[in-house]
């Protein structure tokens, strides 16, 4: 109990706090997920109904990402993430009263689907620039590193609970309890004390001529921090190969090794568990290796992990496959993240982590559409082995990255006023 209270005061109540509701959400909305999808299945509109809804609300979400992240070094990042909550719950709520009724109509659907994305992007322009508001400078880094933690085991648990959920209450009585839990993480956010105000938020000039000018700002602040941006374009590579993995794993399974559907879930569940190991391992092997070393080499060994999935011919194989692809993801994307959101200005921090992430993911579309084209023409196993490879190849590319070594290889203290010291960001004008 008193190393329960060491850890709690350590951290802060506040962040606490919010882990907690994150927590909670995340495992609602992976319930969510495997509750609607089961329910499309049963009406026997079969996987392209799902694809239908949820490729629109996809596109939504990813454009959306870069608008709203002015809001977050505007407003209050407790209360932003608060209406996100609520407006998931409202809208799972209005899902689950459609499954109760089993009226299926796709406009309907597809409406209330992008106003999830607006909820989840309303989430993400604040969810990770709130952290270094909630604990102690010294302890920025280790919660990032607890979050991501914490994080990967929501969605593994999700996975179980929502399968559970499913299979012994039913699709109904599961969508109510995700509905629940985007309440109950509201209630559990509002309650935190700390200040999440950005610290040059002088005014809430709300007006569309400041959020353009607050978006521009943004914008060119990771195109001048040429760390930011060149890594960002490293990034969006090395994620233009990953994300289809979501696609390539199921074809993988099913049609080229023709193993059984539960096999699947295995392998997905092993990636969860392999994302919680890599998020602890991230402070043990920062004490073995410098920072970039960690990141070059995690880059290689994602790549190689890749490489390996088609090669085995049983499903232990695959599953260790995507447990090292986990693994290595975690390794390389803590250490990174976390030195870029500590050298982020605050009242930078929630545009330039929109940004990044739009940057990022909104090459998943145009990925996965040419993999799958890839996969019929030369072969599934054969795209995969080559994605590996080409993904080995992009680590020989970071240390071209300007300030590689130099900005990743900073201590704390130092990192916190690179980007000022090395491109004057105080100095900048729009």
């Amino acid at each position: 109990m008193e190393q329960l209270r060491n850890k709690i005061s350590l951290y802060g109540l506040d962040f606490w706090k919010y882990m907690f509701g994150q927590f909670i959400s995340i495992i609602g909305d992976v319930c969510g997920h495997i509750a609607f999808t089961w329910w499309i299945l049963e009406q026997k509109n079969g996987t392209e109904a799902i694809a239908a809804v949820m490729a629109p609300a996809m596109f939504f979400r990813i454009f959306l990402m870069p608008l709203v992240g002015p809001l977050g070094d505007k407003f209050s990042r407790k209360k932003i993430l608060a209406i996100s909550e609520a407006l998931r719950g409202i809208v799972t709520a209005v899902l689950a009263l459609l499954i109760i009724l089993n009226h299926y109509h796709l406009p309907i659907l597809i409406f209330l689907f992008s106003l999830l994305s607006v909820g989840t992007a309303l989430y993400y322009s604040a969810s990770t620039s709130i952290i270094p508001q909630l604990v102690k400078p010294q302890m920025i880094e280790p919660s990032i590193q607890l979050s991501q933690g914490i994080t990967a085991s929501g969605n593994v648990i999700g996975g179980v609970v929502g399968g559970s959920l499913v299979a012994f209450l039913g699709v109904k009585e599961t969508y109510i309890l995700d509905s629940l839990s985007f309440f109950l993480a509201t209630i559990v956010i509002l309650r935190i004390k700390s200040s999440t105000l950005p610290q040059k938020n002088q005014t809430q000039n709300s007006s569309i001529k400041q959020w353009s000018l607050d978006l521009k700002e943004g914008f060119q602040v990771v195109y001048r921090v040429k760390i930011l941006f060149s890594w960002a374009l490293l990034a969006m590579l090395m994620n233009f190969v990953v994300a289809p993995l979501s696609i390539a794993l199921p074809a993988l399974i099913k049609e080229a090794k023709n193993l059984p559907a539960w096999c699947l879930g295995w392998a997905e569940m092993s990636a969860g568990v392999g994302a919680v190991v890599g998020s602890y391992l991230v402070a043990k092997s920062l004490k073995q290796f410098s920072r970039a070393n960690l990141i070059y080499w995690s880059i290689f060994g994602l790549g190689l992990s890749c490489a390996l999935l088609p090669l085995g011919d049983n499903v232990y194989f695959i599953m260790a496959s995507m447990f090292m692809i986990a693994v290595f993801g975690m390794l390389c994307n803590v250490p990174a993240s976390t030195q870029i959101m500590i050298a982020t200005p605050n009242h930078y921090r929630s545009r330039v982590s929109a940004i990044l992430s739009f940057m990022c993911q909104g090459i998943n579309p145009i990925s996965i559409a040419i993999i799958g084209i890839l996969m019929a023409e030369i072969g599934i196993e054969t795209t995969i082995l080559g994605m590996g490879l080409i993904l080995s190849l992009l680590a020989l590319c970071s240390p071209f990255v300007p300030d590689f070594f130099h900005f990743f290889n900073s201590q704390e203290d130092e990192v916190k006023d690179f980007f000022e010291s090395r491109y004057r960001l105080s100095q900048f004008k729009i």
